[in-house]
């Protein structure tokens, strides 16, 4: 049985319910509802949770230096927060430089005097609804082909829909915490099946467990551990 399976297994067992009272696509519909909400929990606490790198394609000439973000959706993992960007500004180049990013409002020039005046060696970008964009802008000259990669971005991921039978490694939220999942379900089933006071209470048991999850995430050691040599004066 995949993680998925067992998760919603797991909430029917606890709610003593079966596929005849809470359908199959309900019951994904109400697990889905938990898993972001677990979710975008943990990245309200920590936005480095499950960050990601990705790689696009330099285009020559690019009107304004525009590149469109992937469009998130139930089943397509879009870009939630862009932290970071590298970029190669030539195709020869072997390693990416990093792009600083700017504010368009405290830009002392109109954008199209940066796209084709910017240093090579100080790329910039700003955000914008749903995209970037960079400048300079890339020549063809200084273009590789397709799939070049020459732009790296560093980001926090949306988290799409989990689907029946989905893998364990499709689920954001620890193998260890795959129980509050369940436990999240509660909620839901009992509400769909109009039992007011086992709904209200499954809801209080998930928050109070929330809370505890959210606590020990936070808690972790994140510190940088350096290692340095020891300091042998006392030993000369």
């Amino acid at each position: 049985m995949t993680a998925v399976d067992t998760i919603i297994t797991e909430a029917r067992t606890n709610t003593s319910t079966n596929v005849d009272q809470v359908s199959a696509a309900n019951a994904l519909i109400f697990l889905n509802r938990v898993y972001h909400d677990l979710v975008n929990a943990l990245q309200d606490i920590d936005e480095l949770f499950f960050y990601q790198s990705w790689v696009a394609d330099a285009v020559a000439d690019q009107t304004n230096g525009e590149y469109k973000f992937q469009a998130d959706s139930a089943t397509v993992q879009g870009l939630k927060k862009l932290l970071k960007m590298e970029v190669k500004t030539h195709q020869n180049n072997t390693y990416y430089d990093v792009a600083r990013e700017v504010s368009i409002r405290q830009l002392d020039l109109d954008w199209d005097y940066y796209l084709t005046n910017q240093s090579l060696n100080d790329p910039i970008y700003y955000i914008g609804e749903d995209g970037f964009f960079l400048a300079p802008q890339f020549t063809t000259e200084a273009t590789g082909d397709p799939g070049n990669n020459q732009i790296r971005i560093y980001g926090v991921p949306s988290a799409i829909d989990l689907v029946a039978g989905g893998a364990e490694t499709l689920v954001l939220v620890d193998r260890a915490y795959h129980w509050l999942l369940s436990l999240g379900m509660e909620y839901w089933i009992y509400k769909s099946l109009r039992k007011r006071d086992d709904s209200i209470a499954a809801r209080q048991e998930y928050e109070l467990e929330k809370n505890k999850f959210l606590s020990e995430m936070s808690n972790r050691d994140k510190s940088v551990h350096l290692a340095s040599l020891p300091d042998d004066t006392d030993l000369e």
